[in-house]
């Protein structure tokens, strides 16, 4: 991802922000949904006085990984607040993890709750990336008029053709991504080999298989998005497609 380009289209859309805003100050919030669950979410602000455009940027990794944290930190600097927020199950956030089913409920939730906070000036932007691009997305096509903007980072827009591709499951690649991302566990690829050896190979799912399809059964109506995107994808990303797929959507 290249910082320069997110910034930059970000920074056009809501209009002239200062620069240079300092060490940013970093506030640690619970945010509650409508059922009483409590999200984790940092927010990051500008150390100068005023309001400002403010990112969203809802994830299943580890919102306070260095990366994340630089990356907040970078946009800090470019005059914008960043609210960083883990779903439900994950890094602190109470509930269970449902990846795909749960989020635009609560990242609605966790808008409206931006827009009455006094640093934000009532303009927003989504970043994502694969999973929270997703989320951003799914925010984005509700059409709320306080989203400026979303930047689409290698999105899954479509998910029955992302794990079933040409209609049969893509054991090999999103099994173990599932792994990771639903259960923070990473196998090294010399693993996976015996791994897949195994019969059944349900053993080593730990994951409940009838989530797989109810998430295959989530898409993202992409002709409800009005707002401007910015689309960033490889051609050796798995996700690649499903930018092409958002792109098409968008424009019909």
């Amino acid at each position: 991802m290249d910082k320069r380009i997110v910034s930059s289209l970000l920074f056009f859309i809501f209009s002239f922000v200062a620069w240079g805003q300092g060490v940013p100050q970093l506030l640690t919030q619970n945010i509650p949904m409508g059922d009483s669950v409590h999200l984790a979410t940092d927010i990051y602000i500008p150390s100068s006085e005023g309001t400002f455009p403010t990112i969203l940027y809802l994830l299943p990794e580890n919102r306070r990984a260095q990366e994340r944290q630089q990356f907040c930190q970078f946009l800090v600097s470019r005059g914008f607040a960043v609210v960083i927020q883990n779903p439900r199950g994950k890094f602190g956030s109470e509930g269970n993890y449902q990846p795909f089913i749960d989020e635009l409920k609560d990242f609605r939730q966790t808008l409206e709750w931006t827009l009455e906070q006094d640093w934000c000036n009532g303009k927003i932007g989504v970043f994502g990336s694969e999973v929270s691009s997703y989320n951003a997305q799914l925010l984005a096509s509700t059409q709320h008029p306080a989203i400026k903007a979303i930047v689409n980072h290698s999105g899954l827009t479509k998910l029955d053709a992302f794990f079933f591709s040409g209609g049969v499951f893509r054991l090999n690649t999103i099994m173990p991504w599932l792994n990771a991302l639903y259960l923070d566990k990473k196998f090294s690829p010399d693993q996976w080999e015996a791994i897949f050896k195994e019969v059944p190979l349900s053993e080593n799912m730990e994951w409940e298989t009838y989530l797989l399809y109810r998430m295959a059964q989530q898409s993202v109506p992409g002709h409800k998005i009005k707002t401007p995107v910015l689309h960033i994808t490889g051609w050796n990303d798995l996700t690649y497609r499903q930018t092409f797929f958002l792109h098409q959507d968008i424009k019909h």
